[in-house]
Order: structure tokens, then C-alpha cells, then sequence
């Protein structure tokens, strides 16, 4: 998905819909089966409206068939939850942060 990402990041769509990458990493797994060759993307835009506008551009949909044949792709929108009040001087960049794995106890 390399080219797919140069070209995804030369769009001005993303910026025009205030949306950016919570996180491209590989996932690690706590329960079930995850395939080491599988990964998830997670971006953020301020509604669902502005992610629409995004996803259905003609400037986005012009580079969708980059990633054509690099693997199965499955888009979808979740809602995010405010942090709640009881969550005090919790920080985005400690909520996401890359975290060294750990051994399960």
C-alpha cells in the first residue's frame, strides 16, 4: 500500500475536511485470531458529514484503484465517545500512545 499511501497524502481533501490519522499500526491481538499481515487505520474528522465528504470525493475516488489488489478493504464509521468527566488530565497523547508490548500475565 505504498504508492497508496504517497498518493493519499499528497490530497488537499483531508485537510479541506479536517480529518487526520488517529493511528496506522499494526494491531496486536488480545483475544481471537488476527493475521500478522492484517492492520487498521483509524482517522478522525470533526462529523460524519465532513468523513463523507472525504470518502466520496472525486479527488479520493480518483486514487482508490492505487490500492487496488493490495488486500480486502472495509470502510467504516464509528461514532466517538466525549472522555468522560471522571477522566481528569488524561491527555489525546496519552490515550493513543504507542505503548510497548507487554507480557500477558
Amino acid at each position: 500500500m505504498g504508492a497508496y499511501g504517497k498518493e493519499l497524502r499528497k490530497l488537499t481533501t483531508y485537510p479541506d475536511q479536517q480529518g487526520y490519522y488517529l493511528f496506522d499500526v499494526q494491531t496486536e491481538a488480545f483475544e481471537g485470531e488476527w493475521s500478522e499481515n492484517q492492520g487498521v487505520m483509524g482517522a478522525k474528522f470533526p462529523c460524519v458529514e465532513a468523513a463523507r465528504g472525504f470518502w466520496f470525493s472525486d479527488e479520493y475516488q480518483g486514487i482508490r484503484e492505487v490500492r487496488s489488489g493490495t488486500g480486502k478493504v472495509t470502510a467504516t464509521i464509528h461514532p466517538i465517545h466525549e472522555t468522560p468527566a471522571h477522566i481528569v488530565g488524561a491527555k489525546p497523547k496519552r490515550l493513543f500512545a504507542q505503548q510497548p508490548k507487554q507480557a500477558n500475565p
